[in-house]
């Protein structure tokens, strides 16, 4: 029997990291032993974590080799913030805090804060994990027969680890984007942007196959990079991972409310205010009444986008329309999935990304709405009919769109399942990942641009 081709994940975030995308890590080491691939993972230690979420199942029989991560004044001051913002919960006045000032002496001390803090979070805010991480893997790759190196980001911090050991050691890489990298830091200084560029550039010139989750990324990336052999830009999709079962949710007594969740944190960019104008709109036009729904947002939402909503969405929250509720472990999550009757989804003007959280909605088989403007995500819902879209700009037409979004029967998970798991259920993402790994365990690909 051959021994299984052994690939070195290299993943700061992992399970029991609470960020969405250690699932999509997880998951494709939870299949990969299926296709004779056996993943060894390299990640931070879980004392290391500023949260944790120990209800996702983890990925057993999955080799962990967990690293500290060197002492950093920005995860300092990354914990002194989190304890100052949990002690109000006051969002106006955060956001107050947040906003501009008027010009003091103090003011020249702000922008060279800005730039300190810039250069202790470039990459990322875990930059400090690189050396434990490379040494770690560096032993790893000494003791055993490492095939191929993996890493995902963000954090961005994992491809410059598997940057350095492609460098080194001359193992073949898989770089995985789950997110745009350079083209998001626009809001940095122009140094570190010009920095960042520089960085995915030289990961993107020593990576054997770079992985993009939209078609809409890949394309974005063989225009930036034309010097690369156009070959290795490849997709592979977000997915659901139905080898996961929960137990039957409840469902609520007859003529209760009817009701829309939102599963995940809400930034800037990804506005609320036209959703709430356009709910209140409905309401006051009679077109649904008020005790018929609620709208249930669980996760944080930045203060900033809670303040663009204003008066409205402070007269929905009074009249338990709308409701905040925060953070909460993935299990629970589930079950407030598994219970809602339509699935909300606010994309901002993102266009070349699709938020994963839309794959374990999809799983599900219930309606989804997305406030979005047309791009990859709502060319995914066309494609796969599973919902309706609203431009952001647009209250007049989201509100049309979130009444025929009410409309819209929900189908049974075993329906979904069969329409959509041969695209989208990681096993069928994770036997597409292996036989990539497999040809750059026995050939990498030719033309790397070093």
């Amino acid at each position: 029997m051959n021994p299984a081709t052994q690939v070195l994940v290299v993943a700061h975030t992992f399970p029991p990291s609470p960020e969405i995308g250690a699932r999509r890590i997880a998951s494709f080491c939870r299949h990969l032993p299926g296709f004779g691939i056996r993943p060894i993972v390299v990640t931070v230690n879980k004392q290391c974590l500023l949260q944790r979420d120990d209800s996702f199942p983890a990925s057993e029989g999955v080799r962990i080799e967990s690293t500290s991560e060197m002492t950093n004044p920005l995860l300092w001051y990354g914990r002194l913030k989190k304890r100052i913002r949990s002690g109000s919960s006051d969002a106006r006045s955060v956001a107050h805090e947040a906003g501009p000032r008027t010009a003091s002496p103090r003011q020249g001390r702000g922008f060279v804060r800005r730039q300190v803090l810039t250069l202790l979070e470039t990459p990322d805010r875990h930059l400090a994990w690189f050396l434990p991480a490379a040494r770690a893997a560096a032993r790893l790759i000494k003791s055993e027969r490492i095939a191929v190196v993996f890493s995902s980001g963000p954090p961005w911090t994992n491809h410059l680890v598997a940057r350095h050991l492609r460098k080194k050691y001359g193992i073949p890489w898989v770089a995985d984007f789950r997110d745009p990298w350079a083209p998001t830091q626009s809001d940095k200084p122009p140094w570190a942007s010009t920095l960042h560029y520089t960085m995915e550039a030289s990961c993107v010139q020593w990576a054997d196959l770079i992985v993009c989750n939209t078609e809409a990324l890949r394309q974005e990336f063989v225009a930036r990079y034309p010097a690369v052999p156009g070959s290795r830009f490849v997709v592979l999709t977000g997915g659901f991972d139905g080898s996961i079962t929960l137990p039957a949710i409840p469902k609520g007594p007859k003529g209760s409310r009817r009701i829309l969740l939102h599963l995940g944190d809400i930034y800037l960019r990804r506005r609320i205010d036209t959703f709430c104008q356009s709910v209140q709109s409905l309401i006051d036009s009679r077109k649904i009444e008020p005790n018929s729904l609620q709208v249930r947002f669980v996760g944080e939402v930045d203060p900033m986008v809670k303040l663009a909503a204003g008066r409205v969405l402070s007269d929905l929250t009074a009249a338990k329309v709308i409701e905040f509720i925060p953070r909460m472990n993935w299990q629970a999550g589930q079950h407030l999935l598994w219970g809602a009757d339509l699935l909300l989804l606010f994309q901002g003007d993102y266009k070349i990304q699709v938020p994963a959280k839309f794959y374990e909605y999809l799983q599900t088989g219930k309606p989804i709405f997305a406030v979005a403007a047309k791009g990859a995500l709502t060319e995914l819902l066309d494609s796969t009919g599973s919902g309706i879209w609203a431009d952001p700009g647009d209250a007049r037409g989201m509100g049309a769109g979130l009444l025929r979004a009410l409309e819209l029967p929900a189908i049974s998970p075993e329906e979904a399942a069969r329409r959509w798991s041969g695209q989208f259920h990681y096993r069928s993402l994770t036997a597409q990942l292996a036989s990539w790994i497999s040809q750059l365990a026995t050939r990498p690909l030719p033309g790397l641009c070093l």
